[in-house]
């Protein structure tokens, strides 16, 4: 017999219908009961006494922060509450008021709710809904540009959408005039200056003739300035449109500037350049393709966090490959996600790459894996050779994690080179452990990360190479089959976001930025925090080796920050960067550049200042280096990285991990 769940939603919602994916999907699973409150229309509150609740296994409040509160949830021993963002944008949490709420756990749509929510120790699952792409009509015609903007509240008003069409790209405006309820309509008195037709729609009595009108247009404006999952904008990326939002969750947090889609600033909104309408349309149309595909796969673990007991989201998983047992503190079972097995490559495959002799690198060098037995991995115009890097130094206890999340790629085509900096600890017996999956494995003494980065470069037998350092994790099991795959054959570097695990084991998700755009803001001086977050990581970046044996990283001069040096070299000389749309790596902190964080900011700032204007680059770093340097006055949180590796799965759900 299914368990039973009790669904409490909003009475507007059920209207509206945009709950109804999440009741779909826990019908499917439970013996589902739905109750929606009506008090907001001076209805009277449900009777949570009458109803109950120990009849219920689990109790899912969907954005009734209330009734969280009411006696009979308190009591109840598992129960859900799924806030949305619109509601506590002014206090993203709005939720100390629950702390000492044992029973609650937060499923959260947007990403900055579901951190907020970490930050004060809540059990939080962050999951990404996309809509089915197939319902919607795709393939728009972009020969006209005609915007649709849909003014529900006073949030985004029509002289903001006025100053974002100001370039004169748009012919015509379609205004649906018709508000949420207790909001003004507003008609504009001035008619586009002559620029642009504007259209008024009223009220449509059929869904479909609403559809019809909407399919007139190829530009939508987002109506609203904070969105919890934002339908409405989701849908109009899945009808392949080129979607205009503010810059603001969660609609900052689907949409890439120049990407997918078109962001602004709502306190200074400026005229949009609409050139690359259609391209970004069909780049927001594959945005929610490929995030419908990771919300399918993510089922099972929403699942399991609503089933489970509060606090089971808080686990810590150690893993080992092919039945090498993983290194950790205790001699607890290690969990087996794969069984990975490694063929040799046919008798015929082109021996491309030669090793160092030994002689040349000192008495202190040692080597090994499959090259040193005369295996090596073949590149085809099929399935391109991709050359994953790790770079050691003294990283015994992260290591095992860092092989794991390469060894369960789907995408099978990869050669992984170990280069260890001489470590003093059991790291060399670790790698030796995996000696039978290494393709080269070399530890000698180097010049620093970036010297050994180099090195590999030199080395790598793959036409791409990513640089996944000890301690850091792929995030999914394909993400070096998307991340190839997806990429136009042109691109020299394709990039992607990446998760930042912090000494306290909360995830920070830096978005990666158009580097187009990031190079671009440099050269004018128009620097922010948003743009120094948005420079992707190495972890999260594959790069064609050709270009890092020709260019390298600069070591002579940077032994904290080359990578942005390098990216920026890059961008000046006119190659392409692809952006993938995709969170690619786990980077977490305590490596070596977090270790010396001023000396790394220093350079930053140097590097900076050799692509933008100096007094622009001086005016946003100086203060920031003042402020560390007080930070660095401050006990530190002591260095440790032993919080277990996320669990390698498809991307959709991100569940908190406790330091062990």
């Amino acid at each position: 017999m299914r368990p039973r769940l009790l669904f409490i939603g909003h009475s507007h919602h059920q209207k509206t219908g945009s709950c109804e994916f999440f009741t779909d999907l826990l019908g499917a699973h439970y013996e589902l009961d739905c109750r929606y409150d009506a008090s907001w229309q001076a209805g009277l509150p449900l009777d949570l006494e009458a109803m109950d609740l120990a009849r219920y296994a689990t109790v899912v409040l969907w954005q009734q922060v209330n009734y969280a509160l009411h006696p009979a949830v308190r009591c109840h021993p598992n129960v859900v509450l799924v806030p949305m963002y619109d509601c506590h944008a002014n206090d993203p949490t709005g939720l100390d008021r629950f702390l000492d709420l044992n029973n609650l756990k937060f499923i959260n749509f947007c990403r900055a709710q579901h951190e907020a929510c970490e930050r004060g120790g809540m059990n939080s699952l962050w999951v990404r809904f996309f809509p089915e792409p197939g319902r919607f009509r795709d393939g728009r015609d972009f020969r006209k540009l005609t915007g649709f903007f849909w003014p529900r509240r006073n949030e985004i008003r029509w002289a903001m959408v006025e100053r974002l069409v100001a370039g004169g790209q748009v012919s015509e405006m379609l205004l649906h005039a018709v508000p949420d309820r207790g909001f003004p309509r507003t008609i504009p008195a001035r008619r586009g200056g002559g620029k642009y037709r504007i259209t008024v729609s009223d009220w449509f009595d059929r869904r479909d003739d609403f559809l019809r009108h909407l399919n007139r247009a190829n530009i939508y404006f987002a109506p609203r300035l904070y969105e919890g999952i934002g339908m409405a904008f989701l849908e109009a990326m899945a009808m392949g449109m080129c979607v205009v939002a503010p810059d603001t969750p969660t609609m900052n947090e689907t949409i890439v500037h120049e990407v997918n889609g078109l962001l602004y600033d709502p306190r200074d909104p400026a005229a949009l350049d609409f050139s690359n309408a259609e391209e970004l349309g069909a780049r927001a149309r594959q945005s929610v393709e490929a995030g419908h595909r990771d919300w399918l796969r993510a089922i099972p673990e929403l699942l399991a966090f609503i089933e489970g007991q509060p606090g089971s989201g808080a686990s810590q998983t150690a893993w080992s490959v092919a039945g090498v047992p993983a290194l950790n503190d205790t001699n607890e079972p290690s969990t087996l996600r794969r069984v990975i097995v490694v063929e040799p490559p046919p008798p015929a495959a082109t021996v491309t790459q030669q090793a160092l002799p030994a002689e040349a690198c000192g008495p202190l060098r040692r080597s090994g894996g499959l090259r040193s037995r005369g295996r090596f991995k073949r590149n085809s115009p099929e399935r391109p050779l991709i050359t994953v890097a790790t770079v050691t130094r003294n990283a015994e206890r992260e290591l095992p994690g860092t092989l794991a999340s390469i060894f369960g790629q789907s995408y099978d085509n990869i050669e992984l080179l170990v280069i260890d900096g001489a470590s003093t600890d059991n790291t060399l017996g670790v790698i030796q452990q995996y000696d039978a999956w290494i393709d080269e494995w070399v530890s000698e003494p180097d010049g620093g990360p970036y010297d050994a980065m180099n090195k590999a470069a030199q080395r790598a037998g793959g036409e791409w190479i990513l640089f996944l350092n000890a301690g850091d994790w792929l995030v999914a099991t394909d993400t070096l089959q998307w991340l190839v795959e997806s990429a136009p054959a042109a691109a020299d570097v394709i990039f992607g976001h990446h998760f930042y695990r912090q000494m306290d084991g909360t995830e920070v998700w830096h978005k990666a930025n158009c580097f187009a755009w990031t190079h671009r803001q440099l050269r004018k001086g128009e620097l922010s925090n948003a743009w120094v977050t948005g420079i992707p990581g190495h972890q999260a970046t594959l790069t064609r080796t050709t270009l890092l044996r020709e260019s390298g990283y600069d070591t002579a001069r940077y032994r904290y920050a080359a990578d942005h040096d390098f990216l920026l070299r890059m961008s000046a000389a006119g190659r392409t960067f692809h952006h993938s749309d995709r969170t690619v790596a786990v980077y977490c902190a305590g490596g070596f550049s977090w270790r010396n964080a001023p000396a790394c900011m220093r350079e930053q700032w140097d590097i900076a200042a050799k692509f933008g204007p100096r007094g622009a680059v001086d005016r946003f770093y100086r203060p920031r280096i003042a402020q560390l340097a007080k930070q660095e006055r401050r006990p530190r949180l002591a260095y440790c990285r032993q919080w277990g590796p996320p669990q390698p799965g498809p991307g959709g759900c991100r569940r908190r991990l406790h330091q062990s």
